[in-house]
């Protein structure tokens, strides 16, 4: 294991059980801080356990600017938002 995930581990103990599930679904990271993607939060309240990955995806600034370019503003989203978003939106 690696050393963050040791950390991420021993101070599970210390978090909430929302915390907890949210670290369990996350699959984006971004200079240390988790995010959910819009795919992650929806699996997140429909399934029991996330979908089988090897590692977080680290998220270089140029894959935020694209995410922040794709998402519609609140004004003008959808009922297919999610959908639509897919990986390509996140949430932290």
């Amino acid at each position: 294991m690696t050393e963050k995930k040791d950390v991420l581990e021993s101070s599970a103990l210390k978090l909430t059980s929302r915390e907890r599930r949210f670290i369990k679904f996350a699959s984006v990271e971004h200079q240390g801080q988790l995010y959910m993607t819009t795919q992650d939060f929806i699996e997140s309240i429909t399934e029991a356990e996330p979908r089988p990955r090897l590692k977080r995806r680290i998220l270089l600034p140029r894959d935020l600017d694209h995410f922040y370019a794709v998402t519609p503003r609140a004004s003008k989203s959808t009922t297919h938002m999610f959908r639509d978003l897919h990986d390509t939106g996140i949430s932290g």
